[in-house]
């Protein structure tokens, strides 16, 4: 349960910052109401979430829902388990609830001097845009991320099961998984490397590559978690060890069959685009990712499989796939999910230097999405955040429309952090979770880069997805 900071003052533990960081770490407002939006209620890791414009003061167990054959009735992210139980029908739909109040701790936006330094290393606004439009110029005063970051390396300190390399996903549900866990290790070392903190130790880095290795099975070859599909579980395990220059132990024999570019385009083809397209980018993204790490996919496959994809796209509205797409003001509700299931495929893209198809009709989808508000982001601790700000940026950069784009990436920015300031560490299941934390300091990352200048942090963030794909 989250206490309302207007009325219980938050504490929390300082984190040493200077002490070195190996297998584990050391560690160490005002409020203003928010606007009222449509009442609602939202699944969250089978928890009804529920307010007038609140997703995380209230909760109650439920029985999971009934899958309907409506379009996307019943959203399923194995991602971070946020389910809708109605179709997205149109702004914020969901089922009608009694409005409640909901305030947030704002960010401060504080004037800095110096960013101390301690790493490892235009078009103008559409008019239509304009009215949601909070702050169209760059920020003479940045938005300050260090407190949240080092929260999170305090999080990440809770998380250190003592050995070097060994981290649970989650310490605080006695229901959950408190061992060492896939998802657990690998975003540990993705958080490490993307605040700057990666072990540069040889000892220590074998340790990790060790750890992240045993999650293999040896005869298939793919790395098992129960809450992803198991290709998306063994990409993301692969991507964990490219940061330390390693590789799986074992061949990926169970999905060799698809190294056959025929084949790899009948699975392609195969998946639910129109049913699951989020979930099932987990496979189609994960495929190929898992098998160009793993040093098992030749040219002329990768060749076939970005072919596949530049085909694919629906020109509309830069979605992946084209006939799978619902259109029209009627579809508008759904696009999210398609736009997540978008964003694996777009990294695979950037990774391979391959070229988005349609990348000014992607801009307009994103822009769409914030404007209507048709999805609940900046409330939650997950991908989704991430999902939209990289497609965003990402084909804005492509098509040069940065300066169309950044209003709603700045706009954004401030009501994400004031959000994540405003959850306690010690409490917060949506920070508890090592994967869907990874999510949202990814997110910090990409705006980092889209907005120069507008974000402060002790280093520069290093987003993974510039090294290599997969999140």
């Amino acid at each position: 349960m989250h206490n309302d900071a207007a009325t219980m003052p938050r504490t929390r533990a300082a984190v040493n910052t200077d002490a070195p960081i190996r297998g584990t770490l050391n560690a160490a407002t005002e409020m203003k109401p928010r606007p009222q939006r449509p009442p609602i209620i939202w699944i969250h890791g089978g928890r009804v979430v529920s307010g007038g414009n609140s997703l995380r003061k209230k909760s109650m167990p439920i029985a999971e829902p009934t899958k309907t054959t409506a379009p996307f009735s019943a959203i399923d992210r194995d991602r971070s388990q946020v389910r809708a139980t109605a179709a997205f029908a149109g702004p914020w739909s969901a089922v009608p609830t009694p409005a409640m109040t909901d305030n947030v701790t704002q960010n401060q936006n504080i004037m800095l001097a110096a960013y101390p330094k301690r790493c490892d290393s235009d078009a103008g606004i559409d008019p239509a845009l304009a009215p949601r439009v909070a702050t169209p110029h760059p920020r003479a005063v940045p938005l300050d991320a260090r407190p949240f970051l080092a929260r999170t390396e305090a999080i990440l300190q809770r998380h250190a099961l003592g050995a070097t390399g060994a981290f649970a996903r989650w310490t605080l549900d006695p229901a959950r998984d408190r061992g060492p866990n896939a998802y657990g290790v690998s975003d540990a070392a993705n958080l490490l490397w993307t605040l700057g903190r990666f072990p540069a130790d040889a000892r220590d880095r074998a340790a990790w590559v060790d750890s992240l290795q045993r999650f293999q099975a040896p005869a298939s070859g793919l790395f098992h978690e129960p809450t992803h599909h198991a290709i998306h579980t063994t990409a993301h395990c692969i991507a964990a060890l490219e940061l330390f220059d390693a590789r799986p132990a074992h061949r990926l024999a169970e999905v060799a069959p698809l190294r056959d570019a025929a084949a790899m385009e009948r699975f392609l083809d195969a998946l639910d685009w129109s049913g699951a397209p989020w979930t099932e980018s987990h496979r189609g993204a994960g495929l190929y990712a898992a098998l160009h790490l793993a040093g098992e996919s030749t040219p002329e496959w990768e060749a076939r499989y970005f072919a596949w994809l530049a085909r694919e796209c629906d020109p509309a509205t830069g979605l992946w796939r084209r006939g799978a797409v619902p259109a029209g003001a009627a579809g508008l509700g759904l696009l999210f999910p398609h736009l997540a299931g978008t964003f694996h495929y777009l990294f695979n893209c950037e990774h391979a230097k391959q070229s988005h198809p349609h990348p000014g009709a992607l801009v307009d989808t994103c822009l769409r999405i914030r404007t209507t508000r048709i999805y609940p982001l900046a409330r939650f601790v997950s991908f989704a955040e991430m999902d939209w700000v990289y497609c965003l940026h990402r084909a804005a950069r492509d098509c040069g429309r940065l300066g169309e784009a950044r209003p709603a990436l700045r706009d954004f920015a401030a009501e994400y952090l004031a959000y994540l300031d405003g959850l306690d560490p010690d409490t917060d299941a949506g920070l508890d979770d090592l994967h869907e934390l990874f999510g949202a300091v990814s997110a910090l990352a990409e705006l980092q880069s889209a907005l120069p200048g507008e974000i402060a942090s002790e280093c520069p963030l290093r987003l993974v997805l510039d090294r290599r794909p997969f999140l």
